[in-house]
């Protein structure tokens, strides 16, 4: 799995930040979460084509979220984009992307499934894995996800040695026993579970409970720093999180690697006051556009 941060910064763009957007590349699919002005150029810098695009998952309403949509909608559309394109958000998504669609009509040109999340948590399943949304606490209705691979069963060495290729280990892996040379083979004896990665994404919210389930031992906590602790005051007036927040969830949660972003424009290269207040947490970064994790 590739995660590539296309956009980094908060409600204003920056000369080295670009409205949030995050791409998850997993198994051939590619997953949008939120797409905030000048996405698309962004995925063109990262020399990444918007047609393979598969699915979109939008945190919520704000125009620094999802203020890149439409146009992206439009570049499909004029480039023929032939799939199913599944998009996932808050209720009002449809009626943005129906709005849209009135003043750009080639947007209705795609097959778009829209699916509005009404309820406190919600899980989409698909193939290899799944997301989860989670209500969180913001000016607007605002959901976290939680992308989960699911776990993986595989053959243990010695009888990969003793039966060589064959399609004996599907059915194990399915739990079935099976015979080979009139010996008995149980999946309890020939298989493991390798436990699959979790990554959370948490963006634009209060210090709630719901942050705190989303981010426990997860491999990876993407989450929202707009202000050091000398502005927590402030981070409360506006419904997001500050340095004094990150060390909470952190401390309590104890995900593998933490990665900060939606950095606010007072930080542009002054990003060390928030490093220095989470010195003593490990394995805290600074997300920067274009930076890409590989699990």
């Amino acid at each position: 799995m590739r995660i590539i941060f296309l956009g980094t910064s908060s409600g204003v763009p920056t000369k080295t930040r670009n409205h949030t957007a995050i791409l998850f590349i997993y198994n051939g699919q590619y997953l949008l979460f939120d797409c905030g002005e000048g996405t698309q150029r962004q995925l063109k810098k990262a020399n990444i084509s918007p047609l393979k695009i598969d699915k979109i998952f939008i945190t919520h309403l704000h125009a620094d979220h999802i203020l890149g949509l439409q146009g992206l909608l439009q570049t499909l559309a004029s480039n023929k984009y032939n799939k199913k394109l599944h998009i996932y958000g808050p209720r009002g998504l449809k009626k943005y992307i129906d709005t849209a669609s009135s003043f750009f009509p080639t947007i209705k040109e795609i097959d778009i499934n829209i699916r509005e999340i009404a309820k406190e948590a919600e899980e989409f399943d698909f193939e290899n894995f799944y997301v989860k949304a989670v209500k969180l606490k913001h000016i607007v209705d605002v959901y976290g996800y939680l992308f989960v691979e699911k776990d993986k069963i595989k053959i243990k060495e010695e009888y990969v040695n003793l039966i060589g290729p064959s399609p004996i280990f599907k059915k194990l892996k399915e739990g079935k026993i099976v015979k080979y040379k009139d010996k008995i083979i149980r999946p309890r004896d020939a298989t493991y579970r390798v436990k699959g990665k979790r990554v959370a994404i948490i963006l634009d919210t209060l210090k709630h409970k719901n942050v705190f389930s989303l981010a426990k031992n997860v491999d990876v906590l993407i989450i929202e720093c707009n202000y050091d602790s000398s502005l927590k005051d402030l981070a409360k007036e506006y419904y997001h999180l500050s340095t004094i927040d990150i060390i909470d969830i952190v401390k309590k949660c104890n995900p593998k690697k933490t990665i900060l972003t939606h950095i606010s424009e007072r930080y542009e290269k002054k990003e060390e006051i928030i490093l220095d207040e989470l010195k003593r947490l490990k394995d805290v970064y600074i997300a920067y556009d274009f930076m890409e994790l590989s699990l």
